[in-house]
């Protein structure tokens, strides 16, 4: 749109005739209807007085910038509010992903490390176990998760030592 238009459309939007408009400006109505027709061009200091009176900037009245459309605004942060729940569901569902992984290696972890309660009193075998389920459990803790590696992780420990206790005993 050219200076016309955009005058004449930010004129209506202030809801102010060409009438009104003119003895603001302290002009006459018909240079309003030039300057809307695109027949002249006010003077650099009518420029800014229009600006000022219609609370719009030069660059919108010259065609340089949009005017602020409300129905385009709203269209705009609808989008933006789309975007951001799609965003966030993604985001649960790789949460919930990951919870689930969790889930089965602490799980795993804690399987691994009560079998190596039973497997502690085997030389050798027993010290596979726990050790697994100890590089399982710090995994699981690398990863912030439940109370469950902190379970896995002592009774790693627990029987690594048994372990070698065990095997001290026979060897010994």
């Amino acid at each position: 749109m050219g200076f016309g238009e955009n005058l004449c459309k930010a004129r209506k939007i202030k809801g102010l005739s060409q009438e009104e408009m003119a003895f603001k400006l302290n002009v006459s109505r018909q240079s309003v209807s030039f300057w809307e027709n695109n027949q002249t061009v006010p003077s650099f200091e009518n420029l800014i007085a229009i600006c000022t009176l219609l609370e719009v900037k030069s660059s919108v009245l010259l065609g340089q910038e949009e005017f602020f459309d409300e129905k385009k605004e709203r269209e705009k942060m609808l989008e933006i509010e789309e975007r951001k729940r799609i965003e966030e569901e993604r985001r649960k569902e790789l949460e919930e992903k990951k919870e689930k992984r969790f889930k089965k290696i602490n799980l795993i972890a804690l399987i691994i490390s009560l079998a190596s309660i039973i497997l502690a009193f085997i030389p050798f075998v027993g010290i596979i176990f726990p050790s697994i389920s100890l590089v399982l459990s710090f995994y699981a803790r690398k990863y912030k998760h439940n109370t469950m590696n902190l379970i896995s992780f002592v009774l790693s420990i627990t029987y690594i030592v048994g372990a070698i206790c065990n095997f001290v005993y026979i060897v010994g």
